[in-house]
């Protein structure tokens, strides 16, 4: 027997078979698709046109709708549950772009920082070679004292621009 002898079966006569063709409206055949479960079931849009025309009656109609709306419960699980995980990498997702805005601010910070202390070391090396020649002017003119204390401020300057504290920028990976 296939399935549509089975669905064209019908009861003795009882009196309701105006309810017994409306019930089999409900029962599309054409458009029947398969689900997980093993049995077929009309599209969603086929078995509300059919109730809205000609209402819940008979048991035919009642496990159409039960199917119905266990159909409709799976697919919103599944949406809540793909809702909840794009709701997950969303978070995650702001919480590594939060760490990379975190972690641009403190190098930008630190190449400020360089900026800046490289400016001073140039200052210093600038210094220490203006006091250098001046050194050597007062060397020459006969001044020792002056040429001495400007030499070795020149030196100390000298050495204090050259062997400024620079920053080595460690990855941390």
């Amino acid at each position: 027997m296939t399935e549509r002898d089975i669905i064209n079966i019908t009861p003795e006569t009882t009196g309701v078979e105006e309810v017994q063709k409306q019930s089999e409206k409900l029962l599309p055949v054409k458009s029947e698709l398969s689900s997980s479960e093993g049995f077929s079931v009309p599209p969603l849009a086929d078995v509300i046109k059919n109730l809205s025309d000609v209402g819940v009656r008979g048991m035919a109609g009642i496990a159409l709708l039960c199917a119905s709306v266990r159909m409709v419960e799976s697919n919103s699980t599944l949406m809540r549950q793909e809702r909840d995980k794009a709701t997950s990498d969303a978070e995650g997702w702001k919480d590594k772009c939060h760490n990379e805005e975190i972690r641009c601010a403190r190098l930008s910070e630190r190449l400020i920082s360089a900026g800046r202390m490289k400016v001073i070391q140039n200052i210093l090396l600038s210094l220490g070679g203006i006091m250098g020649g001046l050194s050597a002017k007062y060397l020459i003119d006969g001044n020792n004292n002056w040429a001495m204390f400007l030499l070795i401020i020149s030196v100390a300057l000298l050495l204090l621009g050259w062997l400024w504290p620079t920053q080595k920028v460690e990855e941390k990976k």
